[in-house]
């Protein structure tokens, strides 16, 4: 039986998944241990092994085995305390766009966002662990970087999507997981699904 699971992204991601450009998101593996690692498949889904001498660690995926969901989290504003139907999206708004009184109220962060707000639902396709270096120019492009806007990362005169893609995840990753340390990631391929309420 598959599960449900939360999942953040930003304003130009959801963008991007809306649009369908991204179809791939990578995420920091947590609590690494220090010593050698390499992946391998697991019964239960995506797993980290980790090998020290005659000690094995597993690290299982906090985003779930493929079939399993991610409803998506983004900056969000109920305009009616009751009715999900009546949210409105900051991803929508790239601007100050401004058509009533309501547009005005102040946002609420992704973090805040109860699940019955969501509007985006993904299906894992496939989940594993990889250096985040090992990305390709294919996965980048599936990351979605071509929707990202120049004012989110400038290029810079970049050659390649790959290397628009570590400006981007030096932006948002940088302080903690920077891409010069090349840190293992959980690399999610995903499919959007439509969900009916009610």
């Amino acid at each position: 039986m598959s599960r449900e699971r939360p999942i953040l992204f930003s304003g130009s991601m959801v963008r991007a998944i809306l649009a369908g450009q991204k179809t791939v998101t990578r995420r920091t593996v947590r609590d690494v241990p220090q010593w050698v690692a390499r992946t391998g498949p697991d019964p239960f889904g995506a797993t980290l092994y980790s090998f020290n001498a005659d000690r094995i660690e597993h690290v299982r995926s906090p985003y779930g085995i493929p079939g399993d969901r991610l409803w998506v989290r983004e900056t969000w504003r109920p305009d009616s305390s009751h009715d999900p139907d009546d949210t409105r999206y900051r991803a929508d708004y790239q601007g100050n766009e401004y058509n009533d009184v309501r547009d005005m109220l102040p946002w609420r962060p992704s973090i805040f966002m109860p699940r019955t707000r969501s509007r985006i639902t993904l299906e894992v396709v496939n989940i594993r662990v990889e250096r985040l270096h090992a990305i390709t120019e294919e996965d980048a492009i599936r990351e979605g970087v071509d929707a990202v806007s120049v004012a989110d990362v400038p290029r810079n005169g970049t050659l390649s999507r790959r290397d628009d893609f570590a400006q981007l995840w030096q932006k948002i990753n940088g302080k903690r997981a920077p891409w010069g340390s090349n840190p293992f990631v959980w690399r999610i391929e995903f499919r959007r699904v439509e969900v009916h309420r009610g």
